[in-house]
């Protein structure tokens, strides 16, 4: 955060685009004795690997994207060292254990980046992938699709939405055309479908109520209008409230969350709290 949030013009714990941030943990790395104000050297690798995502350790392909530079606040519970003791302890772990290979005492140290990942799309992930990139039955049935991800999600790793729509785009005409029937958000700051430090309420699933049931502050609203009046959106207007309670919250701060690949830029004036100071940019 402190090398990255500035770069949307504005520090307020959130990086408005995690992609365009080149943080090193190795920066971190004790000069001296060893304290909880920096790392060691193998927990700065370790860290590496996180934000870097599974790699195939014999051919250097990669996997999946890692986690997203600034989300580490919602990492709690999940980046972890598995363990069999208490409830939930083996976290995502097993998924592998119990769905792909059916065995309470597999060991993830094991893992075959080759024959296991093999094994696991081929068993679970036919049923559960969804990576099909042609969409020209849908466009003539008239289909609109609005997709959202938070950069701060720590369960589905939220690199991978820009990556999939960039191949959706490629396939459909290039990115003006495949707009015209789907369009993706990515939203500084969310954490998995709401939640974290940004502005994550926009009318979608388990987000508090937006304040306004309109196109623009209700995805909801938006993809009516899109449907029924052909106006697609451009941006909404998401909000962070000051606690959950729809009788006593208040609007912490609002911001412009923006059609992809734009992101959202503080324009030096106006109310840092008010989205109408931000403008949608592109990189």
């Amino acid at each position: 955060l402190a090398q990255c949030d500035r770069q949307d013009g504005l520090a307020d714990q959130v990086i408005a685009d995690p992609s365009r941030c080149d943080f090193n943990p190795q920066s971190l790395v004790c000069r001296g004795d060893e304290s909880n104000d920096c790392l060691t050297a193998a927990q700065a690798a370790a860290l590496r690997k996180i934000y870097d995502g599974p790699i195939n350790p014999r051919t250097g392909a990669r996997i999946f994207p890692g986690f997203a530079l600034g989300s580490e606040t919602s990492w709690t519970g999940i980046v972890r060292v598995p363990s069999r003791q208490g409830p939930g302890g083996l976290g995502l772990i097993s998924y592998f254990s119990n769905l792909v290979f059916e065995n309470p005492e597999w060991d993830f140290r094991r893992f075959d980046f080759d024959a296991d990942l093999a094994a696991a799309d081929g068993k679970v992930g036919r049923l559960g992938n969804a990576v099909a990139v042609d969409y020209s039955r849908a466009k003539q049935r008239g289909v609109k699709i609005i997709q959202y991800h938070g950069w701060n999600d720590q369960t589905l790793q939220p690199a991978y939405s820009p990556q999939y729509y960039e191949e959706v785009v490629a396939a459909n005409g290039g990115l003006e055309a495949t707009q015209g029937f789907y369009r993706l958000f990515m939203v500084p700051g969310m954490a998995h479908c709401y939640g974290g430090p940004g502005a994550s309420n926009f009318g979608g699933v388990g987000q508090q109520l937006p304040p306004a049931r309109d196109a623009e502050h209700d995805l909801v609203a938006a993809l009516e209008r899109w449907v029924e009046q052909g106006t697609p959106p451009a941006q909404f207007i998401g909000t962070r409230f000051t606690d959950a309670d729809a009788a006593t919250r208040r609007v912490a701060f609002t911001r412009p969350v923006c059609l992809y690949p734009s992101v959202p830029r503080y324009t030096g004036r106006g109310d840092p709290n008010d989205a109408a100071s931000f403008t949608c940019v592109r990189p």
